[in-house]
């Protein structure tokens, strides 16, 4: 992470490099000009092969890289959905957000060194000043609509929502913020970031099954899910002739162990339900759940049935 205070000298600077003035379209996924292929410009709606999205580098490194193209093309960013070609070498940056209060704002670079790698955090402080981080991140740019980096408040702290390749193809990550210092300091909270972890192992293996009673099988009672924990997701599911099966799949966005042996799980539902599952104070194999990522709001969302306890 490297901070440096930009001046208004660097936002006069002329835009110069190839990427920094691209086309725009509002529906774009392939676009040609009128000589032919030489002229086509791509922003992939899906991952595709050929498309070159990050290749990191070190930080120690890229950080004159990053300056280099912030010199050339300016903090104000070219719009989401704008035309770049990411299989050329192309030097760009893209406005990813725009926080609600209009304080805090996130930028992608794009580079010709290392694609879509390198995330600009400004906090403008009272809207007059330009407070820069480097964030030594990969994403993705698809100028799909749907995939547009958002920042969201939880309570008193800040997320950032942005697009990653995996192996699956475009996938969102979210991490919380730390910001809100007089200095204009912004980072990603890396405890956010790679969360599984051997600990996850310990804590979170076998079996597990909801307090409610959902059903009746051969003769006995049966909880309404049971639960299982698979590298950053939680599977609901039932038995089957001892066998578990998948009914649905929330992804795991923070896990954190508070002291040894009690942790806590955020997850997000398909539908957006954000919920937390705590290990509780008096037994490490059961965790309450509270249908917020907000600790303030505990109290009002906890929910007895949906809590989990250990049974294998």
């Amino acid at each position: 992470m490297k901070k440096a205070v930009v001046t208004a000298l660097m936002l006069a600077l002329a835009v110069s490099a190839s990427g920094c003035g691209e086309k725009k379209d509002d529906n774009v996924t392939i676009i040609g000009g009128a000589d032919g292929p030489t002229s086509i410009y791509l922003a992939p709606s899906s991952v595709s092969e050929g498309f070159r999205y990050a290749d990191p580098i070190d930080g120690d490194e890229y950080y004159a890289v990053i300056d280099r193209i912030l010199g050339e093309c300016g903090l104000e960013g070219q719009e989401w959905g704008t035309v770049i070609d990411l299989k050329g070498e192309t030097d760009a940056v893209v406005s990813l957000a725009l926080e609600p209060t209009g304080r805090y704002k996130a930028l992608g670079i794009i580079s010709k060194e290392a694609g879509c790698y390198g995330i600009i955090l400004n906090d403008t402080i009272d809207g007059t000043q330009d407070n820069v981080n480097y964030a030594y991140e990969a994403w993705a740019y698809t100028a799909k609509a749907e995939d547009k980096p958002e920042f969201k408040w939880e309570g008193d702290r800040l997320y950032f929502t942005y697009p990653v390749q995996s192996d699956n193809g475009i996938e969102t990550r979210t991490v919380p913020i730390d910001c809100g210092y007089d200095t204009g300091h912004m980072e990603f909270n890396m405890e956010r970031k790679d969360m599984a972890s051997v600990n996850q192992e310990d804590v979170l293996s076998g079996t597990w099954q909801t307090a409610s009673i959902g059903y009746e099988m051969d003769g006995e009672m049966q909880p309404e899910y049971y639960v299982q924990f698979e590298g950053l997701q939680i599977n609901y599911g039932h038995m089957k002739d001892a066998d578990f099966i998948v009914d649905h799949t929330d992804e795991i966005s923070y896990l954190e162990e508070t002291s040894p042996g009690k942790y806590i799980v955020q997850a997000e539902t398909s539908a957006g339900i954000q919920y937390t599952l705590k290990t509780a104070e008096s037994d490490n194999d059961v965790l309450e759940y509270y249908e917020t990522w907000n600790e303030e709001e505990y109290g009002d969302a906890y929910r007895g049935g949906s809590s989990l306890s250990r049974c294998n």
